[in-house]
């Protein structure tokens, strides 16, 4: 990353937060969806089958089991040192 460009990300305070779209814990169906699961966390759904099941996640969402994955790092090249 250009390095006038990464000292202006600093100073505005640019981060890119700890979301479940960054987990390793996180599965979607593609990059293009907003909604996936969580594979560290489930819980017993009542509504429908009374069933243990995987926890629904939002891409933006986070929570404190959250660990940070090689291949999102990976993809967010100059980026990476601004996740926090």
């Amino acid at each position: 990353m250009d390095a006038n460009k990464l000292a202006k990300l600093k100073e505005i305070g640019y981060h890119v937060p700890k979301t479940c779209g960054l987990c390793i814990n996180s599965q979607f169906a593609s990059h293009l969806v907003e909604w996936g699961e969580c594979t560290k966390h489930s819980y017993d759904h009542q509504k429908h089958t009374d069933s243990r099941r995987q926890l629904s996640v939002y891409r933006g969402g986070t929570c404190s089991g959250f660990e940070l994955s090689p291949l999102a790092l990976s993809e967010l090249h100059g980026f990476a040192e601004l996740v926090r």
